[in-house]
């Protein structure tokens, strides 16, 4: 896969994400489109993501492997993100109690997002590093190239 063909691949799921929320935006208004909106449409782009990351990374000789390490965690947390509201919706008493855990973590969170930020954006980098370089041959590398 060519570099502007994966260019071209991620402009295409950036366009569905925006149509998938503007859709959810569109049929369920936008209290529940703040809820569960963007977690749909990242879980819609999420196996188009995995497969034009993948690509990229064969052709340049790297493993498939990378792609989980951008895919599986924005997956992971969209899952919880609609799961939280689910639950938080389907039951009075859960909602009191998800409520009071969700208000400590924000209270007292700022360090453990900021680490998973730097965390997952530094895996995103890495693999986008990884899409953009030619694993050398081994030819290549004993030649000194």
């Amino acid at each position: 896969m060519t570099f502007q063909r994966f260019l071209l691949g991620l402009a295409l799921i950036a366009v569905l994400g925006v149509a998938v929320w503007a859709a959810t935006y569109a049929v369920y208004g936008a209290q529940w489109s703040s809820f569960y909106g963007w977690a749909v449409a990242v879980l819609a782009c999420v196996p188009g993501l995995a497969w034009v990351l993948g690509r990229r990374l064969r052709t340049n000789g790297h493993s498939r492997f990378w792609s989980l390490l951008v895919v599986v965690p924005m997956a992971l947390a969209a899952i919880g993100q609609i799961g939280y509201w689910l639950a938080f919706f389907s039951d009075a008493n859960s909602a009191v109690l998800l409520s009071m855990v969700r208000g400590g973590i924000n209270a007292n969170g700022a360090v453990l997002y900021a680490t998973l930020g730097f965390v997952f954006g530094v895996l995103g980098l890495l693999v986008f590093i990884k899409t953009v370089t030619r694993k050398k041959t081994e030819a290549e590398f004993q030649a000194g190239l």
